[in-house]
């Protein structure tokens, strides 16, 4: 009798083992299931919240302590935490990267040959030449732990999901860590298409970004026609003209800024011209900006360009004349002009290459060559306090004086 008894009861447990296993499958798949419904054409912009979601449902899920998914750099060197979920009371991670030194080298170098990182007695289940990794888990606390590699498609693991227990060690059997891995795969997949609808946005906008720089540039260059055909090239023989010239060849295969001074009428854009004509900037067209015929309130928007609701009347993104002149010359004439403010941006733009569009709090970089000219003398609004004299020096890198025809007069019949 009693004989029966222990067999009963032992089947008993058996039976409850059982029940608790399959009930353990079930929340599984329901897990499995909840997630796949919300990642599936969940837009990439949504992701990052849903993936830390569901690192803690499924924290929860495994009785854990902490999840992370980790990212490793391109050179296979560097792990940084992209995603986590620590639950209440625990303390979080100490750093969000493993850097490229011989910090957790052993760790590293595991993962990254493709291998689980399954551990249930911490920190002594280590082998011995894991030595930082068995200092971080005595000071954390950590009892058990695993890591498991995730796979995008490619040969080697673009990352990691890790989940640890501080609180009691976990024993692993086969069934939990093939969970793991499911899970694993299911967020290595919503990851790997957020990435390549990411670079689909940026290729996007960088076509949408080029397309309105081509258009603006298009819409100018049908303006500049106009002035330009009512240019013809400069002539004389004087030894004057010809001093001038000289200084044009020697300054316009260099990117160094010219400021031209001369009086109204003598010529200044016909020397830009020519000196960007001679310039290696020369397959791009030269983006011209009179400062003094455009009114003060606009001609910042006018070089800088500005976004969508700036200001009233700005009903349109509009890229500024220094956008459009990326990778060429822009030839700001009548410099003088320009008020205090725009002097010092002006300033912000020679020296880092860099500005602001209105209404937009983000740096536009730009690769432009500058050529100033003015009718006054800069160096005396210097004194006078009416010019910066930072900027002046930053303009007046290799002045040109443009002669009157007064001065050349056998230059006149030509």
């Amino acid at each position: 009798m009693a004989k029966h008894r222990k067999q009963s009861d032992a089947g008993d447990v058996e039976n409850g083992q059982g029940r608790r296993e399959l009930e353990k499958q079930i929340q599984f798949e329901k897990l499995l299931c909840g997630l796949s419904a919300t990642f599936v054409n969940l837009p990439a912009n949504a992701v990052d919240k849903e993936v830390e979601h569901g690192l803690e449902l499924v924290v929860n899920f495994l009785g854990a302590d902490r999840g992370a998914l980790t990212r490793f750099s391109e050179d296979g060197k560097t792990l940084s935490v992209t995603h986590s979920y620590i639950a209440p009371g625990i303390k979080p991670l100490p750093f969000t990267t493993v850097g490229s030194d011989e910090c957790f080298l052993w760790y590293k170098q595991t993962l990254q040959n493709g291998e689980m990182v399954v551990l249930e007695n911490l920190p002594d289940g280590l082998p011995e030449e894991a030595i930082a990794e068995r200092q971080f888990c005595i000071e954390q606390g950590v009892k058990s732990s695993i890591s498991i590699p995730m796979f995008m498609g490619k040969t080697s693991p673009k990352g990691v999901i890790t989940f640890g227990f501080l609180q009691h060690k976990w024993t692993w059997l086969m069934q939990s860590i093939q969970r793991v891995q499911f899970i694993g795969q299911i967020f290595a997949c919503v990851l790997s298409r957020k990435q390549t609808e990411d670079k689909l946005t940026r290729a996007f906008a960088e076509i949408k970004e080029l397309k309105g720089r081509l258009e603006a540039e298009n819409i100018y260059l049908k303006k500049e026609i106009k002035i330009e055909s009512s240019y013809g090239e400069i002539l004389g023989h004087s030894d004057t003209i010809k001093a001038v010239l000289r200084q044009i060849e020697l300054v316009a295969n260099t990117d160094s800024t010219v400021l031209i001074q001369g009086e109204t009428g003598t010529g200044k854009e016909l020397l830009a011209r020519a000196i960007h004509k001679l310039s290696p900037r020369s397959g791009k067209a030269m983006i011209r900006v009179n400062c003094a015929a455009i009114p003060s309130t606009l001609i910042e928007s006018e070089l800088f360009g500005h976004e969508k609701g700036a200001y009233t009347g700005a009903v349109t993104k509009q890229l500024g004349r220094f956008e459009i002149a990326d990778g060429s010359t822009i030839f700001l004439d009548e410099i003088g002009e320009l008020s205090g403010d725009l002097q010092a941006k002006l300033l912000h733009v020679l020296e880092q290459g860099q500005f602001e569009r209105l209404g937009s709090p983000n740096t536009v970089s730009v690769d432009v060559r500058v050529v100033a000219a003015t009718n006054k003398d800069i160096a005396a609004a210097v004194r006078d306090g009416n010019f910066r004299e930072d900027l002046y020096y930053r303009l007046n890198v290799f002045p040109i004086e443009m002669p009157p025809l007064r001065q050349r007069r056998e230059d006149i019949p030509m």
